[in-house]
């Protein structure tokens, strides 16, 4: 398995705005708004018609309505459970397709797994349906080609 630079680029973003939130954790949604402010999959949303501003307003009001989270030591947030089984099914899909990195439809489709979650529920709020998003990226992927 290879490390893909754009995802780690995500996460890093992610752990980051755990960090500046004093969150112990790591969550699904701390993920989602960092691959939806990625440049990238935020065109691709925006193109599939989502209202990426709201979207991001949204996340960014749950996140720092989270006061459980929150530590009052400088520490390193931990991945959350959910977290971990998102990156684990990215992780099976790649494997499974015979890919050797993950990327950020991966990472999406999994989060889409992860039936209850804040992100899979905002995600549904703003029309990103699993099926209908997948198959558009694809086209988008194979225009491209």
């Amino acid at each position: 398995m290879q490390n893909n630079p754009e995802i780690e680029q995500i996460v890093d973003a992610a752990v980051k705005m755990a960090r500046d939130r004093h969150h112990e954790y790591v969550m699904t949604e701390h993920v989602l708004l960092s691959l939806i402010r990625h440049e990238p999959f935020h065109r691709v949303l925006e193109k599939f018609g989502t209202d990426v501003n709201r979207l991001d307003q949204e996340l960014e009001s749950y996140l720092a309505s989270i006061a459980t989270l929150v530590s009052t030591q400088d520490i390193q947030p931990k991945k959350t459970n959910a977290l971990e089984r998102v990156f684990n099914r990215a992780l099976t899909q790649v494997l499974f397709t015979g890919r050797r990195t993950i990327s950020t439809i991966d990472l999406y489709l999994a989060m889409m797994s992860e039936n209850n979650s804040h992100a899979h529920y905002f995600l549904l709020k703003y029309g990103v349906q699993k099926k209908e998003f997948a198959e558009f990226y694809s086209q988008l992927q194979a225009k491209r080609c």
